[in-house]
């Protein structure tokens, strides 16, 4: 562990001072390097000093404001955070990347101004987006999306087709990052606020599959589900799902888990068509919307839905050894499924 930290250091280090050192006095790049050093052992207000003395050396480079922002959010320091990038967009600089700094400022501003001024501030950082900011423009979209889910009733009379760009949004981040678990957590409480209950379900069980120690984090949906006063007003299939889910979580337990027994339950209710019979697909490669419903047709049809559970559930924190010795008595089973996963393109072409 010290080994491969030491290396990432290492590597860090080096790719400043190659970014940097041709440009810069290397006496920055040596204080910006000694600042990650510290911000790697959590040594946050040591960091500060070296990313202050690099800004003393050569003002207003943006790597240096990053990692001082960075800091004093660790510290719990955001008023002050939030005033540096203030003082930043004002000032401007040489090598600033301006969505960076719109993006950084919207995150320390969430949950404390309005959700159209994030928006807005998220606007700016697509505005100024480079091509090589990858990664930032899918958690763009991840926070878009995310904001969008929180607008008020108010807000949503202000904002032009705000459910589109909801669904273009964060069928974006799902596409961009198919790994990573929020996603489907969001796409699952999109559902559940269009009453898409068996959808909601579905999104739900890919965040299993992707979350790991993160499961519980469903514990207090599932328990809001099994209060609902249902009524025919919900979507035929919705009301079955929504009262199979009651049943199952006021029923006992198997030795697998109450989460295990909820989607073993429900998704092959969801994906069986007239005929009682799985739905086959020919192949998956986009897991947004309707076609997360095909994919779990397709393991039901495949007799691949038992090993899915089991797979998704191998690392979460209840009945983990359960699923786990399940997997380790069925190999066979496992290894059909990895197959299965990969030829589906389950999370893109890795």
């Amino acid at each position: 562990m010290i080994q491969r930290r030491l290396l990432f250091l290492w590597v860090m280090m080096f790719t400043v001072v190659f970014a940097y050192g041709g440009r810069k006095d290397k006496a920055w790049a040596k204080s910006v390097n000694e600042g990650l050093a510290l911000f790697a052992q959590e040594k946050y207000e040591a960091a500060i000093e070296k990313f202050d003395e690099a800004l003393r050396i050569v003002p207003k480079t943006w790597y240096a404001v990053q990692q001082k922002v960075y800091c004093l959010n660790k510290l719990g320091r955001n008023e002050e955070a939030l005033k540096i990038l203030e003082k930043s967009l004002e000032d401007g600089g040489e090598d600033y990347h301006y969505s960076q700094m719109y993006y950084l400022y919207a995150t320390l501003q969430l949950d404390k101004v309005d959700n159209l001024t994030i928006l807005d501030y998220c606007t700016k950082a697509f505005n100024d987006i480079r091509p090589e900011e990858y990664p930032l423009k899918q958690n763009l979209h991840f926070m878009k999306a995310m904001v969008y889910l929180k607008l008020t009733d108010t807000e949503k009379n202000k904002v032009v087709a705000w459910g589109d760009s909801l669904t273009y949004n964060l069928g974006s981040s799902v596409a961009m990052a198919p790994k990573y678990a929020y996603n489907y957590m969001l796409l699952g409480n999109m559902y559940e606020g269009d009453d898409q209950n068996e959808y909601a379900i579905c999104s739900y069980a890919m965040f299993l599959a992707t979350a790991g120690e993160k499961v519980d984090d469903l514990y207090p949906v599932l328990g809001a589900w099994s209060g609902f006063d249902l009524t025919m007003n919900a979507n035929v299939l919705s009301f079955t799902v929504l009262n199979k889910v009651k049943e199952v979580i006021s029923g006992e337990m198997s030795e697998y888990g109450g989460l295990y027994d909820l989607f073993a339950a429900t998704i092959p209710l969801i994906c069986t068509g007239a005929e009682e019979k799985p739905q086959p697909i020919a192949s998956t490669t986009n897991l947004y919307a309707n076609s997360i419903i095909p994919f779990f047709s397709e393991l039901i049809r495949r007799e691949l839905l038992e090993a899915f559970l089991h797979y998704s559930l191998k690392d979460s924190k209840t009945n983990y050894l359960n699923n786990s010795h399940w997997l380790l008595e069925h190999p066979d089973k496992k290894q059909r499924l990895l197959e299965t996963l990969k030829e589906l393109k389950l999370f893109g072409e890795e």
